[in-house]
């Protein structure tokens, strides 16, 4: 059997269970507020069985030494083995230091869709993640201590960018995840690279996963989908299936995981299938066409045309 046709089984597979706890809770004779809470807590579940044991998927409030806490937040997923929790309620933890917090979603479940209202209010929530986050990243005096990575973009300027930067301090992932919208995926994208490029580039929102219509994303035309942000790459969004959107949520995680200082071995290379891409997804894509967003840079960033 062809290996996409298996991936596509599995993850039918692998998500039909969200999917329907998804919809159980929907359906629910409950209030909003009830039907959020029981959403929030059928999504954890599932990406926490989809995620090594080192790492778990909680709600919780986010701290840093220099910076008050944030309010709750739907889901950090937090590296159990490189920092201690600071506080616990229940048995459970709910208090993080940022320098263990590895990505964020905020969760809107629900048949009757996020609003886009609903979506950029979450889009500031997941900001202020990456902004107590951003202090991981000390700012770039010289460049004896960086490693280079070499970025092409040719979509900007005719030579290959280098973008240097330290290789232990990668910036969280920061995602919003809705079982359905309102309105249409364009317009939702066009409003998150508006709100983007309010904000440092470090704490801008990664993407978005909407279950029931499809996924807005960061790419490279050559290369695929990416998983944070980066100086000189544009938004894109695709429309697909339930069991494609599971996938590639899964997918982005574990390839930022294989890609900063988490490293799982081998799973990375088979998530980021540039065949898969280029063959179905690539032929979907439509890219944003903003200058002035894949032009924003930031401190903490060393670019030069090489």
């Amino acid at each position: 059997m062809n290996i996409h046709i298996k991936r596509r089984e599995m993850f039918k597979s692998v998500g039909k269970r969200l999917v329907a706890d998804l919809e159980v809770v929907s359906t629910g004779d409950t209030d909003t507020e009830t039907q959020g809470g029981a959403g929030e807590s059928a999504f954890r579940d599932w990406l926490n069985k989809q995620l090594p044991s080192r790492f778990q998927a909680v709600n919780g409030v986010a701290l840093s030494a220099n910076d008050p806490p944030t309010t709750q937040r739907d889901c950090l997923i937090f590296d159990m083995s490189e920092c201690p929790v600071f506080r616990q309620s229940g048995g459970q933890p709910d208090m993080f230091p940022a320098e263990g917090i590895i990505g964020a979603f905020e969760i809107n479940t629900g048949i009757s869709g996020a609003t886009s209202a609903k979506l950029l209010h979450d889009c500031t929530k997941l900001s202020e993640v990456g902004k107590l986050c951003r202090n991981r990243r000390a700012l770039l005096s010289n460049l004896t201590k960086l490693i280079p990575v070499q970025i092409p973009n040719a979509m900007t300027i005719p030579n290959e960018l280098i973008v240097a930067q330290q290789p232990f301090l990668l910036p969280p992932i920061l995602y919003l995840f809705a079982e359905n919208i309102r309105g249409n995926l364009s317009d939702i994208a066009a409003r998150i690279a508006i709100h983007n490029k309010t904000v440092p580039v470090v704490a801008s929102v990664s993407g978005l996963f909407v279950l029931n219509k499809g996924v807005v994303l960061h790419i490279t035309p050559n290369q695929g989908w990416i998983h944070a942000r980066l100086p000189g790459f544009p938004l894109a969004y695709m429309e697909a299936e339930p069991w494609e959107v599971l996938l590639k949520l899964v997918s982005i995680v574990w390839n930022h995981l294989w890609k900063g200082p988490y490293t799982i071995p081998d799973l990375g290379s088979y998530y980021a299938d540039q065949k898969y891409f280029m063959d179905i997804e690539w032929p979907r894509c439509v890219v944003l066409d903003d200058p002035e967003y894949i032009s924003q840079r930031e401190e903490g960033f060393v670019t030069f045309q090489g």
